[in-house]
């Protein structure tokens, strides 16, 4: 006996409730990768527009001067995204009224790296630190009136030390200070100053050498000390060690080991070797009744 199939329901049947759910963070991822496209097409697109750059440099040499309350000037700056980094170039910082020239520093190029590490927990570290010929010059008039900018406070409460920036490697090569503090009578100029520094992560310690030649400190009515300055060194937030301090010059040679604990109470130890050249010394010091002759001790 035939049977005739039953009517067919026309309303197809409906999808599961996961299939709705992919379906929805599907549409969703995609909208989150075109936003991120096109801000990073913006970003390019910003980045390489020059008045969008001269926006940013004089944007950034008129916070910089606010804060520090001297006028600040960089010439041009250069930001990469592989690997993360900023190079800055042409900075000059004048000094505080009344003495705004000669500036207070001027430094040829810096460098800074960043790697980040999660954008989630916020965790980043800066992998490099370069400062290229920077020149310090420090003047003090007889009234003890500096060119040293008096930077005004912030309101910031970030409590961010070196110890959290991490900073992995710094570099600081060709650079030069001078200081005349006529209050004092002093003068000094040191030239070819190099700091190289690296950060241990496990010990939470920078370390590295500090160095520079043809050292001139004049003070008083004395001959010039021509001089030249070797150092290593490694410093933890509880211990500052020096491992190798040595000045050597015509007059004067000084060997120095020196250890500092407990930065809140501080504990010295140290122990020191220095060896005069009698005549030498007499000439430093316009006093010819110096015996010549070799001094240790």
């Amino acid at each position: 006996m035939f049977h005739p199939d039953p009517d067919k329901d026309p309303t197809p049947p409906a999808q599961p409730p996961h299939h709705r759910w992919r379906r929805v963070f599907a549409w969703i991822g995609g909208v989150v990768l075109l936003l991120i496209v096109l801000v990073a097409i913006t970003i390019v697109v910003l980045l390489h527009s020059q008045r969008f750059h001269n926006y940013v440099l004089a944007k950034v040499n008129s916070i910089a001067t606010q804060k520090l309350g001297a006028q600040v000037d960089v010439q041009n700056y250069v930001l990469h995204f592989s690997p993360l980094g900023l190079d800055v170039y042409g900075v000059t910082v004048h000094g505080a009224n009344p003495y705004p020239d000669p500036p207070v520093l001027q430094l040829q190029h810096a460098h800074v790296g960043v790697r980040i590490v999660s954008l989630l927990s916020r965790k980043w570290y800066l992998s490099d630190v370069t400062l290229n010929h920077p020149v310090v010059q420090v003047l003090v008039d007889k009234n003890g009136v500096s060119n040293i900018p008096k930077p005004k406070p912030g309101n910031s409460k970030s409590s961010t030390t070196i110890w959290d920036l991490g900073i992995r490697h710094t570099l600081l090569d060709q650079g030069d200070i001078y200081y005349n503090g006529q209050a004092t009578p002093l003068y000094a100029d040191l030239h070819n100053l190099n700091l190289h520094a690296a950060y241990d992560v496990a010990r939470t310690m920078y370390s590295g050498e500090l160095q520079y030649t043809n050292g001139r400190v004049v003070f008083g009515a004395y001959q010039p000390f021509q001089h030249d300055f070797d150092a290593t060194f490694a410093v933890s937030p509880s211990t500052f060690e020096l491992t190798k301090a040595e000045l050597k010059g015509p007059a004067a040679q000084v060997d120095l080991v020196d250890t500092v604990t407990n930065f809140s109470n501080p504990r010295i130890q140290a122990k020191y070797n220095i060896a005069l050249n009698g005549a030498q010394a007499a000439k430093l010091l316009n006093n010819p009744s110096i015996p010549a002759g070799a001094v240790e001790g």
